[in-house]
């Protein structure tokens, strides 16, 4: 058993996804969906990309717009799913 624990300062990514600075993030957990939720409001600019289904699932669970979901949490999935939605923005 493991438990995880969210860092007691904010990290200074979390005012570039407050402020908009960033295209994507990943979340690769649940546990990743609660830290960064701990930390800031994600600019609605921020596109979320989830690392599978689970975290999709939490990740909605707190409200936050998914835009994709990688078809397995491998990170040649997790990658190819922000090529995907990168793509899908810049057609927009």
């Amino acid at each position: 058993m493991y438990d995880t624990l969210t860092v007691a300062s904010s990290p200074p990514s979390a005012l570039l996804l407050e402020r908009g600075e960033v295209a994507v993030v990943v979340l690769r957990s649940p546990s990743a969906v609660r830290a960064v939720l701990a930390h800031c409001r994600l600019h609605p600019s921020v596109l979320v990309v989830c690392g599978g289904a689970t975290t999709a699932d939490a990740a909605r669970d707190a409200g936050l717009a998914i835009a994709g979901v990688a078809s397995s949490p491998s990170a040649t999935a997790v990658a190819g799913e922000v090529a995907r939605v990168l793509w899908q923005m810049s057609q927009t």
